[in-house]
């Protein structure tokens, strides 16, 4: 400012470059805090020769304080820590956390509302440039809900395995990605096949399948997988045991599928029904027996019977000596007709009641 002259002076700088610059970091630090709430993960570091640490925003989120309620402290972040994980936060370095690795661990914390929350820390020493440990920093990421659901697949799988091993069925199950397939243990030593293998054609117990029998099998189980409306596979199909004699099975399962219709999984049992189907056999042979013996009775049995009545009524009308041997000899061939009737139905009672047996 020249007042004299009544001049006055200025000198602009453009700044939008800056501006600019402020801008893109400014946004870039709001993406990074949004990343960081949504995928629940905090930053943190302290310098080894301090007692306080610096706590990113989520860091208060997750532990369920604010700022202004919680120093973060190493005494303070030692009560936050479950009584039965607080080893972690007391033990020395490890050399592998000397040499500047990252070194990864889960453990538990206790939260303002006094609940019980699983995080996961990775941690890193920064070492000065004559490899002295000055800082110690670190992210922490709350993973409770994917511990819950591990912990309930874990369980899950503990319950499939024990059913797989109580249950008179062989249970199995196909994971159509990798194309594998998973047995229980049901009729391993009926038949010896292998409880994880490849789901093809000619794994161990489709090779045990009757060859009458594996076509329409494979072709009955591809058709409903590929079918993206059907859920529901069964059928009945025979085996050969260990013993070269002949089962029968029933199978059938369950299809998970994706939402575009695509297999995911299989959940399926296998039951041995030769027991049943022999015994419906038995039954068959025990009808077609009872069958001949009502016809043996009602029809077969009547006619030497009928003879015999007869020629006893014409001895009673004839008095002639040697008509009346004529006739004798008669009733004896249709007592001997009688008798092998009544042999036959004896034999068809005395099966009968050995199938039954």
């Amino acid at each position: 400012l020249n007042r004299e002259a009544k001049i006055i002076t200025a000198v602009a700088k453009d700044i939008t470059e800056q501006k600019i610059a402020e801008q893109e970091l400014e946004t870039a630090y709001l993406r990074l805090r949004n990343a960081h709430k949504i995928a629940k993960l905090g930053y943190w570091s302290r310098d080894l020769n301090s007692e306080l640490s610096q706590w990113s925003e989520e860091m208060y989120t997750i532990f369920g304080y604010s700022p202004t309620e919680f120093t973060p402290t190493l005494r303070n972040i030692e009560r936050a820590f479950h009584p039965a994980d607080k080893e972690m936060l007391l033990n020395p370095f490890t050399e592998e956390l000397k040499s500047g690795k990252i070194q990864s661990f889960e453990h538990r914390i206790i939260t303002a509302s006094n609940d019980v929350r699983w995080v996961h820390q990775e941690v890193q020493l920064i070492l000065d440039e004559n490899g002295t440990p000055i800082t110690i920093e670190g992210t922490l990421q709350d993973i409770t809900e994917s511990k819950q659901y591990q912990q309930q697949l874990a369980h899950s799988n503990e319950r499939f395995a024990l059913a797989m091993q109580a249950s008179n069925e062989m249970i199995w199950d196909i994971d159509h990605k990798n194309q594998t397939v998973s047995r229980g243990r049901g009729y391993e030593g009926s038949f010896n096949y292998d409880t994880s293998e490849p789901f093809i054609k000619h794994n161990s117990w489709f090779k045990k399948v009757h060859p009458d029998d594996l076509p329409a099998l494979w072709e009955s189980l591809q058709t409903s997988f590929e079918d993206k409306d059907k859920k529901y596979w069964e059928m009945e199909y025979r085996l050969y045991a260990e013993n070269n004699t002949i089962a029968y099975f029933v199978d059938r399962c369950y299809i998970l599928r994706d939402e575009d219709g695509n297999p995911l999984r299989s959940i399926g049992s296998a039951l041995d029904v030769t027991n049943s189907r022999q015994q419906l056999e038995q039954i068959k042979r025990q009808n077609t027996n009872l069958r001949e013996i009502a016809w043996l009775q009602s029809h077969v049995i009547r006619a030497p019977l009928s003879k015999i009545m007869g020629l006893v009524y014409l001895t009673e009308l004839n008095s002639e000596e040697n008509s009346k041997d004529e006739i004798l000899e008669m009733i004896g061939t249709a007592a001997n007709e009688l008798d092998e009737v009544i042999h036959e139905i004896t034999h068809k009672i005395n099966t009968f009641e050995n199938i039954e047996s």
